[in-house]
């Protein structure tokens, strides 16, 4: 058994969906990129990788 936890600000979330981790953390890199990086000197690329990367399954050959 694992305890993991999520602090934004002062608050600290004792559970934080996937998806909702996801999306902050994309919405916090995407600000960050917004205030700091110059777009008429820089270029920056996003590379993601598909959710079915974190499913488990014991059964090679039952996978999409």
């Amino acid at each position: 058994y694992r305890e993991d936890y999520y602090q934004e600000g002062n608050h600290v979330y004792q559970r934080l969906e996937v998806l909702d981790a996801y999306t902050r953390a994309l919405t916090t890199w995407a600000k960050w990129v917004d205030q700091k990086i110059n777009a008429d000197q820089t270029q920056v690329f996003f590379r993601g990788f598909s959710v079915t990367h974190f499913w488990y399954c014991s059964d090679p050959d039952s996978r999409i």
